[in-house]
């Protein structure tokens, strides 16, 4: 179990740790539409890619490539680059949403373990905010179905072409998922909060309540803020194979993601009346 020392500061700071693929860029988006209606007198956001970058980027080279002294310093700057944005909050309370901040990316998240990765990154923003009142936040899912959904973002935007089960058995397993999220939670202890994606999508409150809860926010306001529209969700299983087929041609990244925007629009009627918006960029 991580812990930062007791608190001499008034600041609690919240970390939204993800996991990607379950929900976090909505969260984001509803706090930008709802910017005017969160009591800024009471809380500060980041807003998407605003902080949290650089450290990204240094913990998720410790996961590809091992941890060194080098790697390790510059996590630790990195880390300190969010103590100051932290620090120049005017608000009582800061709340930091980055899906990536422990180092797991889609890509990575099937076959790494704690130690290789949420480890470090864990223990340098702890000794990086030291003195704040920490919280962390991760939203789970089903691990299969984490597995599936990011697959069908694999096809609609890194131009997969194989079928599921063949990407599936290079991605890594369900199985190493579920460790990794059981061994991050454990080392959250106290301070962790862990929420499950499908038991939040079933109740009526706005997506995100629990972290706003946490932050301070009463039941009024939450269920005041005006829902987020939906984007970025996957492909509809009836598209999977048109947009396969165009993967498998070996167009280059810009032209390839065209054509998938065309496939998009052009077969509207088998999304279930899902606008092409929320499908999110694809160029």
């Amino acid at each position: 179990m991580m812990r930062s020392s007791k608190p001499h500061m008034s600041k609690r700071v919240i970390l939204h740790v993800g996991l990607p693929k379950t929900g976090t860029t909505a969260f984001q988006e509803s706090l930008e539409l709802n910017r005017d209606q969160i009591p800024a007198q009471i809380i500060s956001f980041s807003t998407k890619a605003e902080v949290g970058m650089a450290f990204c980027k240094r913990v998720r080279d410790i996961v590809r490539h091992g941890s060194n002294r080098w790697r390790l310093w510059q996590l630790d700057r990195a880390a300190r680059g969010i103590r100051a944005w932290v620090d120049r909050q005017p608000h009582d309370v800061v709340l930091v949403t980055e899906e990536n901040l422990l180092g797991w990316r889609v890509r990575d998240m099937y076959r790494m373990s704690f130690e290789n990765g949420p480890r470090q990154a864990m223990e340098a923003l702890v000794r990086a905010l030291d003195g704040y009142e920490l919280h962390w936040v991760l939203y789970r899912r089903d691990a299969k179905a984490h597995m599936r959904s990011a697959y069908r973002y694999f096809v609609k935007l890194r131009g997969v072409s194989d079928g599921c089960e063949e990407w599936s058995r290079r991605i890594g397993t369900p199985e190493v998922l579920d460790q990794l999220v059981e061994d991050t939670a454990r080392a959250f202890g106290d301070a962790g909060h862990v929420f499950d994606m499908e038991a939040e999508k079933a109740t009526a409150h706005a997506w995100g309540a629990p972290i706003l809860r946490l932050a301070g926010m009463s039941e009024d306001k939450i269920n005041a803020l005006t829902p987020a529209p939906r984007t970025n969700i996957g492909l509809p299983g009836d598209l999977l194979d048109y947009v396969r087929d165009i993967n498998a041609i070996g167009l280059n990244k810009a032209e390839r993601l065209k054509a998938v925007d065309v496939v998009l629009r052009l077969h509207a009627d088998l999304s279930g009346g899902t606008p092409r918006e929320a499908y999110g960029r694809v160029k």
